[in-house]
C-alpha cells in the first residue's frame, strides 16, 4: 500500500511511530501574510503517545493518490498540544502548528521611520533585521517612498500594510520576505471542471462595485492635497451608471504611490465582485495564490479566479478532500 504521508518532527521520520494513530489532518495554505496551518488529530487510546515539544518543526509530505506520489506540504513550528477523552468518541491527541518560517522578532513592535528609500529598499531592511533576504516584484520596487513611519508596529505589519496599498501579496516563505505584485504571479492557471468538484458555489455581489478608486497625494509645490483615480475595466459591471466612486482615506507623499493605490484598490475592488467557494477530490497541486479557470458555458461559473485559501484535508481512511475559496481573477488590462 502506498504511503499517504509522511511526517519529520525536528529532522526525524516518526510516520511510522504514529502509522495506525493519525486519524485526521489538516493544512491550510493561505494567499498572504497570515500563517499557513497544520492540524493533526491521533487516536490516544492508550495515552501511549509521546507528543512532540512545542516549538518542533514539523515537515509534511502527503499523497493525493493522483499518481505523483508524496508531495512536500511545508514546515510547521508545533503551538498547541492538546488530549482529550470522551467515553462516547474515545481519546484524541491534537497538535497544531502554524508556518514554520515566521520568526519572533518579525512580530515584535518597533518604532522608527524610513526615509528617502524604495519598496525594495526598505524590504531589505525589514528583511535583513530579521533574518531574512527581500524578494519584491520588479513592478513595484522601484516605487519611491519619500518617508514611512513605523509607530509601535511589527515588521510584519508593516510590510504587509505597504504591500496591501499597492495590491500586492506578502509572505515570509523559504526564509525570504516576498512582496509579489498581483500583476507579476506568473503561475500558469489550472483549468478546473466540473468533474474536479465535490460541491461548488459561486456567488456575484455588487455592494463591492465601484467605477473608480480615487487616492490623493501631497504636492508640496502648491501646499495642497491633489487626486490620483483608477477607473474599473470597461467591459467590468462595475462600469455600471450607478456605480459609486471609492476613496482612500489615506494622504500619500508623492504622485506615484497614490496612483499605485488608487489602481491597487480598484483591483482589489473587482476581486471582491465575485466569489467561489468548493470541495475538490484531493489535489495537492492547488495552492494559495495559484490562478483558475472555469469554461463551462454556464454564467456564473464560468471566470478567472484566484485562490485565497486552500485547506487539504486527510483522514486515516486515506481519504482526502482539497476545499478552496477564491476572488474573482484580475483582467489584466490598463486603466486609467
Amino acid at each position: 500500500m502506498a504511503q499517504l504521508y509522511k511526517i519529520m518532527a525536528d529532522g526525524v521520520d516518526v510516520t511510522a511511530g504514529f502509522s495506525d494513530r493519525m486519524t485526521d489532518m489538516t493544512i491550510t495554505d493561505h494567499d498572504g501574510m497570515q500563517a499557513d496551518e497544520l492540524k493533526v488529530k491521533f487516536d490516544d487510546r492508550d495515552f501511549r503517545l509521546t507528543p512532540p515539544r512545542k516549538g518542533a518543526i514539523l515537515k509534511v509530505w502527503m499523497d493525493d493518490q493522483r499518481g505523483g506520489g508524496l508531495a512536500f506540504m511545508g514546515a510547521f513550528e508545533v503551538k498547541g498540544r492538546s488530549r482529550e477523552f470522551d467515553k462516547q468518541t474515545g481519546r484524541v491527541m491534537e497538535v497544531q502548528a502554524k508556518s514554520a518560517d515566521l520568526r519572533k522578532s518579525i512580530k515584535k513592535p518597533r518604532t522608527g521611520s524610513f526615509k528617502k528609500t524604495t519598496y525594495e529598499g526598505l524590504a531589505q531592511q525589514l528583511a535583513a533585521r530579521n533574518g531574512l533576504t527581500a524578494k519584491v516584484s520588479a513592478s513595484i520596487a522601484n516605487l519611491k517612498i519619500e518617508f514611512e513611519g513605523q509607530s509601535e508596529e511589527s515588521d510584519l505589519h508593516m510590510a504587509s500594510r505597504l504591500a496591501r496599498d499597492v495590491d500586492a501579496i506578502c509572505k515570509v516563505a523559504n526564509g525570504q520576505l516576498i512582496i509579489q505584485s498581483r500583476d507579476d504571479l506568473d503561475m500558469p492557471p489550472i483549468v478546473l471542471r466540473q468533474s474536479d468538484f465535490i460541491k461548488l458555489k459561486v456567488s456575484d455581489d455588487d455592494r463591492a462595485q465601484h467605477s473608480k478608486a480615487t487616492a490623493h497625494y501631497h504636492n508640496q509645490g502648491e501646499a495642497n492635497r491633489k487626486p490620483e483615480t483608477f477607473e474599473s475595466d470597461n467591459d467590468s459591471d462595475s462600469d455600471a451608471p450607478d456605480a459609486p466612486e471609492f476613496m482612500l482615506r489615506h494622504t500619500f507623499e508623492t504622485k506615484e504611490r497614490a496612483q499605485a493605490a488608487a489602481k491597487g484598490k480598484m483591483n482589489a475592488l473587482q476581486r471582491q465582485e465575485k466569489s467561489l467557494n468548493g470541495t475538490m477530490s484531493g489535489n495537492t497541486a492547488i495552492m494559495a495564490g495559484l490562478p483558475a479557470i472555469i469554461a463551462w458555458g454556464i454564467e456564473l461559473y464560468d471566470g478567472e479566479y484566484v485562490f485565497k485559501t486552500v485547506t487539504h484535508h486527510m483522514t486515516k481512511a486515506g481519504g482526502m478532500t482539497t476545499m478552496v475559496s477564491s476572488d474573482k481573477g484580475k483582467k489584466k488590462k490598463g486603466g486609467k
